[in-house]
């Protein structure tokens, strides 16, 4: 069962996937980023590879 990250609501069908996770709006993405801390930010920015397998 899929939820999103920001409300904990199941998701249908239409749903926003990205690198961070699960969302059911880009609305609740937003709220979601503003909703952490600068620490838990950068957190979950280090955890994205820029490298390129080019």
């Amino acid at each position: 069962m899929k939820k999103c990250m920001y409300c904990k609501k199941e998701l249908n069908e239409k749903y926003l996937e990205n690198k961070i996770g699960l969302f059911c709006s880009e609305e609740h993405y937003t709220k979601y980023l503003d909703s952490l801390s600068n620490e838990e930010y950068i957190a979950i920015q280090n955890n994205f590879c820029v490298c390129s397998d080019d």
